[in-house]
């Protein structure tokens, strides 16, 4: 009996998971891409992406 539940449960997880990602927008993507690669700056990058349809670079910055 438990197994069957622990199947079910992550079954429901899956589809949940699933669904999730289906109905995730790009900019949801992006947004969630500039918080995982520039951690605090995360909004500058954001903001940067949209004016310029391209991410900053630290490399460019800094030159």
């Amino acid at each position: 009996m438990n197994k069957s539940y622990a199947f079910t449960g992550r079954s429901i997880k899956f589809w949940l998971g699933l669904f999730d990602f289906i109905t995730s927008t790009k900019e949801d993507g992006i947004e969630n891409f500039c918080k995982t690669e520039y951690g605090t700056d995360w909004q500058w990058a954001y903001s940067h992406y949209q004016k310029n349809k391209s991410f900053p670079s630290p490399l460019k910055q800094a030159a």
